[in-house]
């Protein structure tokens, strides 16, 4: 499907260099292969398209490397558009997408930042591409990015976490790498899509294949101790954010935290935390809805 393309300086930003020397709006025609179609100022729609390859791209990959901030957000804003359609995921990372897109994620220049993560959340919905994603350091980058007030960054960085803990071979990664302190701050942040995928994160961080009180965890050559994390986010202080989603008025977020919780508890030694922190608990107000079920993804 065609997704769209929001940007200002298309038209204008040129990129100068050895191989190349053209406007982006001409590579945009070129990766399409069809009509740009102006959507009002500034908005775009591309089509994907079978005749997207590398050399097609290589530009573009050049450009995220450029001097001028311009010319990067740019860039990055075209990237971001390309990957919201599922079918250029592999195309785009084999022609060295990631590497600069992490490295635009923690530019100076919040539109760049924002363009960047946003294609990387993208990228990392892809779950043979993600094992690259974290290859290429993408937890560390994450980590620094995730040092912000923006709220569309935090919510598009917690997103990526959650989204790389979908992979059960990449968890330990992301306890090991540091993520545990980010997922717990974004979780305690008055931002709420930010809150609830730190939410979804832990979650899967924390169950294992038989989750559910199912029979614990999933066991293999590769995991004899299973695959889940719930020891390590109790032993990280992961319970502290969620405990206190408890007292909120955000019936959502209060629903998603008692959720997480239980999981984390069903998937853990339960007996060596709950005596120590029952305490913490604050008096949960009883919902409006008692047959209402918590939405975990952010919508």
């Amino acid at each position: 499907m065609p997704s769209q393309l929001l940007g200002t300086g298309l038209a204008t930003a040129k990129y100068q260099g050895r191989k190349h020397r053209r406007t982006i709006k001409e590579i945009i025609a070129e990766l399409q292969a069809e009509d740009i179609e102006q959507q009002g100022a500034g908005m775009f729609r591309v089509a994907a398209s079978d005749a997207l390859s590398r050399e097609t791209l290589d530009p573009l990959i050049d450009m995220a490397y450029s001097e001028h901030s311009e010319v990067q957000r740019d860039a990055a804003s075209v990237i971001a558009t390309l990957s919201f359609t599922s079918s250029n995921h592999l195309i785009l990372v084999n022609s060295g997408c990631l590497k600069p897109l992490l490295m635009l994620a923690c530019s100076v220049d919040l539109g760049v930042r924002r363009h960047a993560m946003s294609a990387l959340a993208n990228l990392s919905t892809s779950e043979d591409l993600r094992e690259r994603l974290v290859a290429a350091d993408a937890v560390p980058a994450l980590i620094k990015a995730s040092d912000t007030k923006d709220p569309a960054m935090q919510a598009l960085v917690a997103e990526c976490l959650a989204n790389i803990a979908q992979s059960r071979g990449l968890r330990g990664k992301l306890i090991t790498g540091g993520g545990m302190p980010v997922l717990g701050r974004l979780i305690a942040s008055h931002n709420t899509s930010a809150k609830r995928w730190g939410m979804v994160a832990l979650q899967r961080l924390a169950m294992s294949n038989a989750s559910g009180g199912a029979g614990g965890a999933y066991r293999s050559k590769e995991h004899p101790d299973g695959d889940g994390f719930a020891n390590e986010i109790i032993a990280q202080g992961g319970l502290r954010p969620l405990i206190k989603q408890l007292g909120l008025k955000d019936e959502e977020a209060r629903l998603q935290g008692l959720r997480c919780i239980y999981l984390i508890a069903d998937s853990s030694d339960s007996s060596r935390w709950m005596p120590r922190n029952v305490a913490w608990f604050p008096t949960v107000p009883v919902p409006s809805n008692r047959h209402r079920h918590p939405h975990p993804h952010p919508h």
